[in-house]
C-alpha cells in the first residue's frame, strides 16, 4: 500500500538553475553505465544510452537535500531521509534512452547502511529543444489501459518520486535533453 502523492513537482529558482548551469558547463561527460555490487554490469548497462558527469559540490548536495526534505513532507511520503548521493548531470543526445528501471537495487554497495528512497529529475533545458525524451512513470495498476504517465517539463522544473517506482526515459528523436538526477536515501525499511 502506497501513501502520499505518486509524484511531486516543483520549480527551482532561476538563480539556482544559473548556478547549476555554470557548474555543468565545463563538465566532462562519460558513457553512462549501470553498477552492481561487482562494479560495472555490461548486461544492465545496455538498458541505457547517455552521457553523465558527477557533480562533487557539498553546497549543492546540501541544498538539494533540504529541498527533498521539504518535498518529502509536502507530498506526505514521510520517508526517513538523511543522505543525498552525488548529483548526476545527464545528457541525452539523439537516439539516447534509459529503459524501464527502478532506482533501488539490492546489489548496490552499502545497502546495510542506507537505500535510495526518493528520486529527483530536474529538467535543465526547454522541451522545445528536443523531441522525444519523455520521462515515463509507471503509476497505475496492471489492468489499466494506460499504466504510465509521461512528463516533459520546462527548464527549472523538478519531479520527485519514490525510488521504487518503475520509470524510463524515452529515446530522444532529435536535439539534446539535459537533466540533473539525484537520489536521496535513508535506513533500510524494517
Amino acid at each position: 500500500m502506497r501513501y502520499g502523492e505518486p509524484y511531486y513537482m516543483i520549480e527551482l529558482s532561476d538563480s539556482f538553475i544559473t548556478k547549476l548551469e555554470t557548474m555543468v558547463l565545463g563538465s566532462d561527460t562519460t558513457d553512462a553505465v549501470v553498477l552492481s555490487k561487482d562494479g560495472v554490469n555490461p548486461e544492465l548497462s545496455q538498458l541505457r544510452s547517455s552521457k553523465v558527469s558527477w557533480l562533487n559540490d557539498e553546497e549543492l548536495s546540501k541544498s538539494l537535500l533540504g529541498v527533498a526534505l521539504k518535498v518529502n513532507s509536502l507530498s506526505n511520503w514521510n520517508l526517513n531521509l538523511y543522505d543525498v548521493e552525488q548529483p548526476q548531470y545527464t545528457v541525452y543526445n539523439s537516439g539516447d534512452y534509459y529503459s524501464w528501471h527502478i532506482d533501488q537495487d539490492p546489489e548496490v554497495p552499502n545497502l546495510e547502511k542506507r537505500i535510495r528512497k526518493l528520486s529527483m529529475s530536474l529538467f535543465l533545458n526547454e522541451p522545445k529543444e528536443y523531441s522525444g525524451g519523455e520521462l515515463d512513470l509507471e503509476l497505475y495498476s496492471p489492468d489499466s489501459d494506460e499504466r504510465s504517465e509521461s512528463f516533459k517539463l520546462s527548464k527549472g522544473s523538478a519531479i520527485f518520486f519514490p525510488s521504487d517506482i518503475w520509470h524510463r526515459v524515452r529515446p530522444v528523436i532529435s536535439g539534446v535533453r539535459k537533466t540533473l538526477v539525484v537520489w536521496f536515501g535513508g535506513p533500510p525499511y524494517t
